[in-house]
């Protein structure tokens, strides 16, 4: 709803009524102020930690002094504005414009818009829950709600600094989650260094080498990125994250995913670029769990383990180098076929049918 008018506001009190036990009260104006201008005005938001008051016209938003009723300030470009939500522990307001169907974030104290936030068709009401610091704007419109996390906003400066990192290779994460990955990381750190397991060496450190390879006259290039590296203790820590580090789901996870294959394949590169320490390389995997309270399990494979992942590394470097020779690239099926339910698909379906 929008009143088209000359707007003008009343503030008001509430006096008890003077007849012994009565529990009416009345509202009585205390100061009228005019404010003028252009537009209509809609919902009137109040901002009882710095004394303002919020009144949407139109196209700006106009702050106002709730103590003299003066004009204190306004924020521009609100096209069919509704209403403002406060978040007063932050240091931020949000618009509900409707015409724009987005929201503007503007600073409380500078009243400077500081960035946008796109919303459903056309906001109206407008809230800022403080427990869980979500703003909530209710789409008239597209009749839905826009959740707004009040603490992670994402503003056209944050999009350009996101895009910048992802073009120099970097990896763009908000702040509160990298303040928890660092928590997480000195954790696991921790119960790296109570089993022997310094981070003392080169983290992140790229090899090349090449493998032999009886199909092509040329070596297989190959490239690798080690986690961490520690050339005195001769030594590889790889760190794997996972939901559980029980050495069941340990070994399930370096079978699954290729951690056998990996461990051949470092271990190689690890050899030809450090001839010195060939067959007394010690590599260690870390399997951290991503929850708390961050269970660490540290786990060398056994010999078996290592000469599986010798024989798989073998076998891909034959593979690559023939696909390399005959420019043939193998597909997993060359013509269309027939997917089969599992048994255990047809055990848990007919056991529920019947």
């Amino acid at each position: 709803m929008r009143h088209r008018l000359g707007v003008g506001l009343l503030v008001t009190t509430l006096a008890a009524g003077a007849a012994a036990g009565a529990h009416a009260q009345d509202y009585k104006v205390l100061q009228r102020a005019t404010l003028g201008g252009e537009g209509g005005w809609d919902l009137l938001s109040v901002d009882p930690a710095a004394h303002r008051l919020y009144v949407g016209r139109g196209t700006r938003v106009m702050v106002i002094d709730a103590d003299t009723l003066k004009l204190v300030g306004e924020i521009p470009d609100t096209a069919g504005v509704h209403g403002v939500a406060v978040a007063s522990d932050l240091g931020r307001g949000f618009t509900s414009n409707g015409r724009t169907s987005n929201s503007t974030i503007f600073d409380l104290k500078t009243l400077k818009p500081v960035g946008e936030v796109k919303t459903g068709e056309n906001p109206d009401m407008i809230l800022y829950e403080p427990q869980s610091h979500r703003v909530f704007a209710f789409n008239a419109r597209s009749n839905d709600v826009t959740v707004i996390d009040a603490k992670d906003w994402r503003t056209k400066a944050a999009k350009t600094a996101r895009d910048e990192a992802r073009k120099k290779g970097q990896t763009p994460v908000l702040k509160r989650q990298y303040d928890q990955a660092v928590v997480v990381a000195e954790i696991i750190e921790a119960k790296m260094a109570k089993r022997g397991l310094l981070l003392d060496g080169k983290s992140e450190l790229v090899m090349t080498w090449e493998e032999e390879s009886m199909l092509l006259e040329a070596p297989v290039a190959c490239r690798a990125m080690l986690d961490h590296f520690r050339l005195k203790q001769r030594q590889i820590i790889d760190l794997k994250t996972c939901d559980s580090a029980h050495p069941k789901a340990c070994i399930a996870h370096a079978i699954n995913y290729g951690y056998l294959i990996q461990h051949a394949a470092y271990t190689s590169a690890v050899g030809q670029v450090f001839p010195e320490i060939t067959g007394r390389l010690d590599f260690v995997f870390v399997f951290a769990e991503v929850e708390p309270p961050y269970c660490v399990t540290p786990v060398r494979l056994d010999g078996s383990l290592r000469q599986i992942g010798e024989m798989n590394w073998n076998r891909a470097v034959e593979v690559w180098g023939q696909c390399l020779a005959s420019r043939k690239w193998p597909e997993y099926a060359e013509e269309i076929i027939t997917l089969e339910a599992p048994p255990w698909l047809l055990s848990r379906e007919l056991g529920e049918v019947a």
